[in-house]
């Protein structure tokens, strides 16, 4: 057996206090970030009893809490403790054989990464603007990662990073291909853009990235792009040199979705007539010494 890398225990702590409204059930879910060969993750125990939930690429914990019980509590702070891995890096395996001219039919196999080909909110798949030049770089004949390298290339020769924009509202891949200026995520939803439009499925990936040299973790978020016969492979646009199908042990994946925007990892549901409920909720990690405050979105 190969020893990890590394190994750290993650704390995601969730803070939930009503605000308004009333209402008898409430259902909070956690996300547990995925399990494979690449991070290996195990659940250890939460504050509160609850079910877990398997998905294709996720698990959720899932708790029940009651109104008086938050009521007479004020802040309820609910715990989930996980123990994360990451093996030593090995080299992704990437398909070589395939051409874009292809993939229509390769996805006609493959059904559950279709949704992954569509537009989204900041990723506009339509853009005339994304969809030239996407296909100046790509063509049928193309080698599938061949393709992606280009556009990847071009992304990384075109855009540079501004720490100006941090804290502000996403752009989206068509304001990022006409500012030329990016952040984590703007780089990472031009790139699903670009990607779709030729035809390569791709996903936003949220998650903690620890810069080489850096004394801590930060958030971090970048792409993965679906491989048709070794799946999903990660890439990082915002790193020089660009990192293709090569992350290591120094970024944890904590959620994949189709766009940034699906960067929370805690979220919850009452029933459907009980509309008038607003509560706040905190969300924070902790990453051996490093406490992270993860910002709230809708799911």
């Amino acid at each position: 057996m190969h020893r990890p890398n590394w190994e750290k225990i993650v704390i995601f702590n969730t803070s939930l206090q009503i605000v308004s409204g009333s209402f008898k059930t409430l259902h909070f879910f956690v996300k547990i970030p995925p399990s494979d060969l690449r991070q290996k993750v195990k659940f250890l125990a939460s504050s509160h009893r609850c079910s877990i939930k398997s998905e294709r690429w996720s698990s959720l914990c899932k708790f029940e809490t009651h109104y008086e019980d938050m009521k007479q509590k004020g802040p309820n702070d609910f715990n989930v403790v996980i123990d994360v891995s990451v093996p030593r890096p090995h080299p992704y395996r990437l398909s070589r054989n395939v051409v874009v001219s292809d993939l229509d039919n390769l996805w006609n196999e493959m059904p559950y990464v279709k949704d992954y080909l569509k537009a989204r909110d900041f990723v506009e798949v339509n853009s005339d603007q994304i969809q030239t030049q996407s296909e100046e770089l790509v063509t049928g004949s193309m080698d599938f990662w061949e393709a992606i390298e280009s556009i990847v290339e071009w992304i990384s020769s075109h855009v540079v990073y501004d720490y100006n924009l941090q804290g502000q509202a996403y752009k989206g891949a068509l304001a990022t291909i006409r500012s030329r200026r990016a952040i984590c995520s703007d780089f990472v939803h031009l790139l699903l853009a670009m990607t779709r439009t030729v035809n390569i499925p791709s996903r936003a990936i949220i998650g903690f990235h620890n810069q080489e040299n850096a004394e801590s973790w930060t958030i971090h978020s970048w792409a993965e792009v679906y491989d048709p016969k070794f799946g999903w492979t990660p890439i990082d646009a915002t790193v020089q040199p660009t990192n293709i199908a090569k992350l290591g042990d120094r970024y944890i994946r904590l959620t994949a979705g189709y766009n940034c925007a699906e960067r929370s990892y805690a979220y919850y549901t009452t029933p459907a007539e009980e509309t008038d409920v607003d509560i706040s909720v905190k969300q924070y990690v902790r990453i051996g010494e490093d406490m992270l405050e993860v910002s709230m979105f809708p799911e």
